[in-house]
């Protein structure tokens, strides 16, 4: 029966690109379905129905074929081989002017070594990761495949779905509005939209940007029905007094500032941030430029979701669509030390996003103006660990980190449910390799000083 099982699945995977084969030769403007939007999933109630958001259906399959097949070289060809199934890997990007310190090396080795374990247990078809020292993106590789079924290889510019890292990066774009006083932290919001957001919430007049940003609004993640349905919303709590995770806060902070700027979120983000920094593969609204470089999201097991739907109306929450190596230089951007730059915001107000306000239990994490806040070790007496991560129902996880004192981070990209298990191990054994390098560096230090004082008294 299992061999049976198995022979049907691999029968429909191959109907599945089969079809797109033939719908990808025809014109760029075939008709699409438009139907409804699976949104965020980081909080439990995140599936939702946005009715009057405009969205296209993929064909089944669709991302695998949507351009030639992978022409992989030798090197490209590398395998990774255990006691389970290789995974393919893309050529290791490295950057001009830049080089991995040695202890980086051994860690990328040992992510390695671990990294097809941890895809072939959690189903996940591909990944894609990027790594900062010094301030700079260095490295950055992908493995596996875009769409289970095809050839089509993970690269480090292989685009997926940021998720609800997404919030983060909104947030900075909000943060220079602030800085030229084009908007203020601790206004209502209601005054720059100029009426009232929920009519049959008073409180929500008080909601400022400062309480989106640090998720203390009331607003739940969202409303029944989805945000594109309009539906009523109620506070759990007085704005400002306690922390609950909020997609809709955000929304309705995008809201106020496409009002300031008289233009919508997508286009902003672009003059703003995404082209100032070079971002090829990112965007808040799904472009068909995007197809030749993305990647299909993949349910529990591992199998391409063929429900999954493209954002054409953009969500600061969650509809940001980006690569490893685009988002590592967005965090690059936070940690440079040259802050001259017109897009770049002034070390000032890096420190204000980057300042606890809030808390959120269940993570034991401060949280600040966009960013989740840890210290690096649990006794408090290490750098500052920034970050976010992801969730969304098309089938994407991904997680990013930064050590803005040390000046490294990290981003991991996934192209399936089993993603947040995967990059939890991931992440677990980084911080533990960092750990020890520690406790090696302080055994280093305290030996020369031993030597230097057994030194001296033989003098």
């Amino acid at each position: 029966m299992k061999t049976a099982y198995r022979g049907d699945r691999m029968c429909r995977q191959c109907l599945l690109l089969t079809s797109f084969l033939l719908l990808s030769s025809l014109s760029e403007g075939r008709p699409h379905a438009t139907t409804a939007v699976s949104a965020s999933e980081d909080a439990r109630n995140s599936v939702v129905n946005e009715a009057k958001t405009e969205t296209e259906a993929w064909p089944p399959g669709a991302m695998v074929c949507a351009v030639e097949p992978s022409v992989v070289n030798a090197e490209d060809s590398s395998l990774t081989h255990n006691a389970i199934p290789a995974i393919r890997m893309s050529n290791p990007e490295t950057y001009p002017g830049v080089h991995p310190s040695q202890s980086l090396q051994r860690k990328i080795a040992d992510v390695e070594e671990s990294l097809p374990k941890w895809m072939h247990d959690f189903h996940v078809p591909g990944v894609s990761i990027a790594f900062i020292e010094d301030r700079q993106l260095v490295w950055s590789r992908g493995y596996g495949v875009r769409c289970a079924g095809s050839d089509a290889q993970v690269r480090p510019t292989t685009v997926m779905e940021a998720c609800s890292m997404s919030k983060p990066f909104f947030a900075y774009l909000f943060l220079q509005l602030v800085q030229e006083q084009q908007a203020d932290l601790d206004r209502p919001l209601v005054e720059y939209l100029g009426k009232d957001y929920l009519k049959e919430e008073p409180r929500h007049r008080k909601i400022t940007a400062r309480m989106v940003l640090s998720h203390t609004t009331g607003l739940p993640n969202w409303r029944r029905g989805g945000w594109g349905s309009g539906g009523p919303m109620s506070l759990a709590f007085d704005p400002g007094t306690s922390f609950r995770y909020s997609g809709e806060g955000f929304l309705m902070l995008q809201r106020a500032v496409e009002s300031i700027a008289d233009a919508k979120l997508d286009p902003i983000s672009q003059e703003r941030l995404i082209n100032p920094l070079g971002l090829k593969h990112t965007r808040y609204v799904w472009d068909d430029r995007l197809m030749v470089e993305a990647a299909c999201g993949h349910d529990r097991d591992g199998e391409v979701k063929a429900s999954r739907k493209y954002y054409r109306s953009a969500n600061a929450a969650y509809t940001l669509y980006t690569s490893a190596e685009d988002y590592a230089r967005f965090l690059v951007e936070i940690m440079a030390t040259d802050r001259t730059q017109e897009h770049s915001l002034n070390s000032q107000m890096v420190e204000r996003m980057l300042a606890p306000i809030s808390h959120r239990e269940e993570q034991n994490a401060d949280w600040g103006l966009g960013w989740g806040l840890r210290n690096a070790t649990p006794k408090g007496d290490q750098p500052k660990l920034v970050y976010h991560s992801g969730s969304n129902g098309t089938g994407f996880r991904c997680h990013s980190e930064f050590q803005p004192e040390r000046g490294t981070g990290l981003v991991i990209m996934t192209n399936a449910i089993g993603g947040k298990e995967l990059y939890t191990a991931l992440v677990e054994q980084w911080h533990a390799a960092e750990d020890d390098r520690i406790r090696e560096s302080h055994k280093d230090t305290a030996g020369n000083h031993r030597f230097k004082t057994e030194s001296y008294r033989r003098r």
